[in-house]
């Protein structure tokens, strides 16, 4: 089980996604889903979110920690935050897609989505290049390349500083690599434009210590290893990396490894990774949240070997593969992050990896939006999922998802597919304007869909072939181009209690050794008939269906 820094979540704010935020301005202690990591939740000062947390939890180890560091901070009050948080990832803007009732008649036509349009890039705000003050008690290092600081290099600073020190790093192109193994704030000075920090043959910080701060710099790893090299490389401790714009022409940005690394990753512009723009692995904890990640080599983020971060309201866009990769083994939490323009897919699941993808947009990758393949897992809930290159979700090589409540719509080809052995259950669903079938199963897979709403697809509602089965169970099949269900080279689907109305041809069309077994479905006013089994079908059990 994790475990955090009881300072360090007495003094961090976490903002939820918009849909999640309380009414008015108040805080709570919510715990995270694995029960170690605490998020805060609030609005106004540090100091009014600790003393709220005080009077709500009066005899409680939180209680008395928030009021004691509430009056550290009254004292400091004075005093300018180290972190000026200058960097801000704007969220794009668009309106929901309609709201979708079962019915058995056909649904009148939406209101169009608008074209979605992706994030800027964020623009920092200047700064004056006037120093922030540490608070008094924290012992303050000046690192100014022209001399004019208490060191030149970082590295002297480093080796000079006691723990818990803090160093503040001057305008200037700042080199060379530094192992922290204790405790220290790097904070830059002025525009973190102005402050740059380059090295070359090494990791520019390899952080081993229990807590720290890094922010408001430029960060570049300017490549030149035997094997690849990293901005920042975690194996312990949760620092905070906050407001920083940092790019890896190595290997990846940010490389997080072990079960005692948990850091905080925050509102940073993670760009033109050679590789990976985060990777977490190893039982790797931590959070990355409200970061830009574009244009990276592989993954924007990648996850493995059982690391658990919590992933929350990032942009991860333009990388030349995937989105975000859960590889062998990863976990964790992917929440209210914007997932567009990848050149794979926007998230991908396997070889056992088992996350939670909620309420998230995933759209517009050149492949699919969700492929989940490998034995793959994972609970995909609440998502809006839309015009993708591909199939908008495929599920494959004996995989087993939970797809939820998602709005799977204006795929450019088909809304979902199930293959190579896949099961799992896709439930209350809304599926609707894709350019193939909203749902195709074929080739041994057999899943469960249920209560889904199949709509306005131009070509079959469901589409079972090649072997393909599934329990077909209440679902809602209507005002599809083709026919509501079909069935044909031997696929053999149990269909039962759905309502296959409205659409242009058959509500039910089995042919070309199509079977299947289909009992007490509405099958009424289809354009040509209710059902139509032709000569050349298998075998065909129909009992209760109504046309």
């Amino acid at each position: 089980m994790r475990r955090i820094c009881f300072a360090l979540l007495l003094s961090t704010a976490l903002p939820l996604a918009a849909t999640a935020a309380p009414p008015q301005p108040l805080l709570q202690l919510a715990q995270a889903a694995d029960g170690g990591q605490a998020d805060f939740v609030a609005a106004g000062s540090d100091v009014d979110k600790l003393n709220a947390v005080a009077a709500q939890n009066p005899d409680t180890v939180w209680g008395k920690l928030a009021a004691a560091r509430a009056k550290v901070l009254q004292g400091q009050s004075a005093a300018p935050e180290a972190s000026t948080r200058q960097i801000v990832v704007v969220p794009k803007e668009q309106n929901p897609p309609p709201a979708v009732t079962p019915d058995p008649q056909p649904m009148p036509e939406p209101a169009p989505n608008p074209e979605p349009q992706p994030p800027q890039q964020a623009e920092p705000q200047q700064q004056p290049a006037t120093p922030a003050p540490a608070a008094p008690d924290v012992p303050t290092l000046k690192v100014a390349v022209d001399g004019s600081g208490d060191y030149k290099t970082i590295a002297e600073a480093v080796e000079a500083a006691q723990p818990n020190s803090r160093i503040e790093l001057y305008p200037g192109t700042h080199t060379g690599g530094v192992i922290i193994d204790k405790p220290l704030d790097i904070v830059g000075i002025g525009s973190f434009n102005d402050v740059i920090w380059q090295a070359t043959g090494t990791d520019n910080i390899q952080w081993k210590a229990a807590s720290g701060l890094i922010s408001n710099m430029t960060i570049v790893q300017k490549g030149g290893c035997e094997k690849t090299c990293n901005v920042i490389y975690f194996n312990n401790g949760s620092a905070v990396v906050e407001n920083n714009a940092l790019t890896s022409e190595g290997g990846a940005t940010l490389y997080v490894q072990g079960s005692r690394a948990k850091p905080r990753i925050a509102k940073n512009n993670i760009h033109n990774s050679k590789e990976t723009g985060i990777y977490f692995e190893q039982f790797a904890g931590g959070e990355a949240e409200s970061n830009d990640i574009a244009f990276s080599g592989f993954a924007g983020i990648e996850v493995k070997g059982g690391a658990h971060p919590i992933l929350r309201a990032n942009n991860v866009r333009d990388g030349k593969q995937g989105g975000i990769f859960f590889n062998t083994g990863g976990r964790g939490m992917i929440l209210s992050n914007d997932i567009f323009k990848n050149g794979y897919a926007g998230i991908e699941i396997k070889d056992g990896a088992d996350p939670v993808v909620r309420d998230n947009r995933i759209y517009d990758q050149v492949q699919n939006g969700i492929y989940v393949n490998t034995k793959g897992r994972g609970n995909i809930v609440g998502n809006d999922i839309y015009g993708n290159g591909q199939a908008n979700i495929i599920v494959s090589s004996a995989s087993f998802p939970q797809i939820i409540g998602n709005d799977i719509h204006e795929g450019k080809e088909g809304g979902l597919l199930f293959e190579g052995g896949s099961t799992g259950l896709t439930e209350g669903n809304t599926i609707y304007k894709n350019a193939l079938a909203g749902i195709e199963i074929k080739d041994d897979a057999n899943p469960t869909i249920r209560k889904n709403i199949i709509r306005d697809g131009k070509q079959s509602g469901v589409f079972i072939h090649s072997k393909g089965r599934g329990k077909i169970e209440d679902n809602d099949i209507t005002a599809n181009g083709f026919s509501g269900l079909e069935s044909s080279k031997r696929a053999d689907p149990v269909v039962t209690n759905n309502r296959i109305t409205g659409n242009k041809d058959y509500g039910l069309y089995v042919y070309d050794q199509g079977r299947g077994t289909f009992t007490d479905n509405d099958l009424g006013n289809n354009g040509r008939s209710g059902a139509f089994v032709d000569k050349a079908a298998g075998k065909v059990k129909r009992s209760g269906n109504r046309e």
